[in-house]
């Protein structure tokens, strides 16, 4: 198969077109999920299983801010940080990323793995923010 490639110029749009009012991202749910799993291109819905520590549930992504030659010189797009709050400790567990759905929550957009795994619930100071972005590789 030959190689294909998309100019940065393009690249911005493509993102700017998934992310816009109407887009394939716009609209979705950011969401944690707790099981330690190997991420690829394979990964499924199915596959992750999400958070249930007390104070809990899905968030919505916000607007997208417009796609931007990044400082790792990526061409990506970027959401606001959302932010997941404990607010017991009766359920405490083990967040290792966060993943974006449609609004429905029946379809997988992405996923991102944690730097280093967090314990929420556990003490109620602890918070998990995230900002979802998606680039395209060079």
């Amino acid at each position: 198969m030959s190689r294909s490639v998309i100019p940065k110029n393009s690249q911005a749009d493509a993102l700017d077109a998934l992310t816009a009012a109407m887009g394939l991202f716009a609209g979705g749910e950011v969401r944690l999920y707790t099981n330690a799993i190997v991420l690829d291109s394979d990964v499924a819905l199915t596959d992750l299983t999400e958070a249930t520590f007390d104070g809990y549930m899905e968030k919505p992504v916000g607007t997208w801010f417009p796609a931007a030659l990044a400082e790792d010189g990526y061409v990506s797009v970027e959401a606001p940080g959302v932010q997941f709050v404990a607010t017991g400790t009766t359920k405490p567990e083990t967040v290792q990323g966060y993943y974006l759905t449609d609004m429905a929550g029946t379809k997988l957009l992405a996923v991102w793995a944690l730097d280093a795994p967090i314990a929420m619930g556990v003490d109620l100071l602890i918070a998990v923010m995230v900002r979802p972005r998606i680039a395209f590789a060079a």
